[in-house]
């Protein structure tokens, strides 16, 4: 029963990483291995100290401060998604290309920004996993997995998106839907 509780706790925290994953997708932005080891790595660590501490760090970082602070981050993500955007259509019209190839996102700055933004809901599954007593490195470890595994889901889900030809034309979307998800979690 509790192995259950866990699974959907993971999920339940790893949601967004399923957004953020389709935004990048739809950008055509594939993230290397290094860095979804990054997003688990943070996700794990994140859960293990926050079970780790506990009462103590809900007592230093209440929910609505983790809440905040992850739709800040989600919220600067999506204003440079936009810029990059704009950036990639000012080139495609010097250019005069009309699709922009796959890549790999490179800047590590970037890279280590999201895995950091995409943890912080790991905070919370680890204070819930102390709260109700489940074992903090199973938690840590589910929600870890998750955390990649429903990132490279929207991942696939947005390099499938942007094939359809109408698709193309939304492609700020992503930074759009960043924006929104920051806005939530920071009001909500």
């Amino acid at each position: 029963m509790a192995l259950l509780s866990i699974i959907m706790l993971a999920i339940a925290v790893s949601l967004d990483n399923l957004t953020v994953g389709t935004a990048y997708g739809i950008r055509k932005l594939h993230i290397p291995p290094y860095f979804l080891g990054a997003i688990g790595l943070m996700a794990f660590g994140a859960c293990l100290i926050a079970g780790i501490f506990g009462e103590g760090l809900r007592m230093l970082l209440p929910d609505r401060g983790v809440s905040m602070l992850s739709g800040l981050l989600f919220i600067v993500i999506g204003l440079f998604s936009l810029r990059d955007i704009y950036r990639s259509h000012a080139t495609e019209h010097t250019k005069g290309e009309s699709e922009a190839p796959e890549h790999q996102l490179s800047d590590w700055k970037e890279g280590l920004f999201l895995a950091f933004a995409l943890s912080l809901d790991a905070l919370g599954a680890g204070i819930t996993a102390a709260i109700f007593e489940y074992s903090l490195l199973l938690t840590s470890a589910v929600v870890a997995v998750c955390s990649v595994l429903f990132f490279v889901l929207g991942e696939k889900a947005g390099f499938f998106l942007i094939r359809i030809k109408w698709m193309k034309r939304l492609s700020f979307l992503p930074g759009i839907l960043l924006i929104g998800l920051g806005v939530y979690q920071f009001v909500s």
